[in-house]
């Protein structure tokens, strides 16, 4: 027993430790290479703030890669070479943020695949911004990702509904109607946005009509699904409740 006690005791101050210590370097972790003396620093986001190299060409090369694009200020020594890169550029006030299902496709996939129509990743910021040649991703991974978001978000909605709702509601059947009814108005709504939105694979160039806006086509699809599934349930409860009477 005093051993175990023991052994769960270091354990415990091993941890302690780790994490003081990641407390201490977390402003600034390095990544070496030894084989091309390259050295990736870290800030405490986990982004790339500074990239060291010896051979310029080479450094330079990896530097664009890995920091994106802008302005790479160079900081060489005596003798003329690179000893550090820093990044200098103006963020893009139209820089899109990945959502975690956008983050999941592009790392199945690849990176930039869930992006926007119209726009492409950014190794540097780590986020989307349009693509400055006209070209940029097809729409496709990002509509299929807002897709895939709104199922989670219509479980969600379902199974909460259901849960809070049965401590108030006592009609199981109704309620029931009730939560698959707005599930179904989330789902729908989420895919229709993802579809025909900014950055859907078939996005709104123009409203339609010339009055209803991709967003108010969404929430009017996802209010029709959701009445329409109500209404079903409803009335399907209904005629089974008559059938159980009649029997």
């Amino acid at each position: 027993m005093e051993k175990r006690g023991l052994s769960f005791f270091q354990i415990f101050i091993l941890i302690l430790g780790i994490i003081a210590f990641s407390f201490i370097i977390g402003e600034n972790v390095r990544l070496v290479s030894a084989e091309n003396l390259y050295i990736y620093k870290f800030n405490k986001n986990g982004q790339i703030r500074e990239f060291v190299g010896r051979n310029y060409d080479e450094a330079y090369k990896k530097a664009k890669d890995v920091l994106g694009d802008g302005k790479l200020n160079v900081i060489t020594d005596q003798q003329g070479n690179p000893m550090r890169f820093s990044l200098q550029r103006n963020i893009p006030t139209s820089a899109v943020e990945p959502t975690s299902a956008q983050k999941g496709f592009d790392w199945v996939f690849d990176k930039g695949f869930a992006a926007p129509k119209g726009y492409k990743w950014d190794s540097g910021l780590k986020k989307y911004v349009p693509a400055k040649d006209g070209g940029g991703a097809s729409g496709f991974g990002y509509s299929t990702s807002g897709i895939i978001e709104g199922f989670t978000h219509a479980l969600g909605i379902y199974y909460g509904i259901t849960l809070i709702g049965g401590l108030f509601v006592k009609d199981d059947a109704k309620l029931n109607a009730i939560a698959k009814g707005a599930a179904s108005g989330i789902l729908v709504g989420k895919s229709v946005y993802s579809l025909f939105g900014k950055g859907g694979v078939w996005e709104m160039k123009k409203d339609l009509f010339g009055k209803i806006t991709a967003k108010q086509l969404s929430i009017g699809a996802g209010v029709i699904a959701a009445a329409i599934v109500r209404s079903a349930i409803s009335k399907e409860n209904c005629h089974v409740q008559n059938i159980n009477v009649e029997a």
